[in-house]
């Protein structure tokens, strides 16, 4: 159950919504309410609205048993939810709540009336977006892991500063043909090792403290990168 002093302002805004969307169908809303001891608000009728920007914690409130019924606008079925609400249904696939069509009065259950948006979310559209959303969630979830293991970006400490002023050195000695070339990754590749034999000769210390690789001083290229210092 979801508490009164953290989601007061939710609840109302969705009782209105909720309101709203009985009046135009026709049908009989129980009211909502907070009971004498501030426990957390239930909802004591049948209907809830599933609000496009409030999906996955509509799910999460199906979940919790705090309503019995979930009635789908049409105006929900947009693309871009298809796919957003596909995957929130994997991620809740066991919620016992029947899903009631507006439009037809249909009763279906969760896995029912999300199996189409599934099957569209193949498509090669949904695809690029659901690999978007798989890389965002890798990333954000590797900024948190780093932040809670009290890690910081790389050049932030002495070490990695002096590994970077190394690499801005020894880019500019190496041959300035070789970055202007445009011939695949080899050229660069080659470049990247020398600089990697070089950074291990000096004992240059890594993060990791695994030895220079090519990829490894690719990567510190790459995250100097967007803030122009790789020239």
């Amino acid at each position: 159950m979801l508490s009164r002093s953290t989601n007061n302002q939710w609840f109302y805004e969705q009782r209105n919504l909720i309101r709203r969307f009985a009046n135009k169908i026709g049908a009989r809303l129980e009211r909502c309410f907070f009971d004498a001891e501030d426990s957390p608000m239930e909802f004591v009728g049948p209907l809830v609205l599933f609000c496009r920007d409030e999906l996955a914690k509509l799910f999460v409130a199906a979940s919790q048993q705090m309503c019995d019924m979930v009635i789908v606008d049409d105006r929900c079925r947009l693309d871009n939810d298809k796919l957003i609400c596909s995957m929130v249904c994997r991620e809740f696939a066991a919620i016992d709540v029947p899903v009631v069509e507006a439009k037809t009065g249909a009763e279906l259950t969760v896995s029912e009336f999300w199996e189409p948006h599934i099957a569209a979310a193949s498509h090669a559209k949904y695809r690029t977006t659901e690999r978007r959303l798989r890389s965002w969630k890798a990333l954000t979830t590797r900024i948190r892991s780093d932040t809670r293991a009290g890690r910081k970006p790389f050049g932030q400490n002495d070490q990695e500063q002096l590994a970077i002023s190394r690499i801005r050195e020894l880019r500019r000695v190496l041959p300035r043909d070789q970055w202007k070339r445009r011939s695949g990754g080899v050229v660069k590749r080659r470049s990247y090792r020398e600089i990697a034999r070089c950074l291990n000769e000096e004992e240059v210390p890594t993060r990791t403290g695994v030895p220079w690789s090519d990829r490894t001083v690719a990567a510190v290229l790459k995250r100097l990168r967007p803030h122009g210092d790789a020239s």
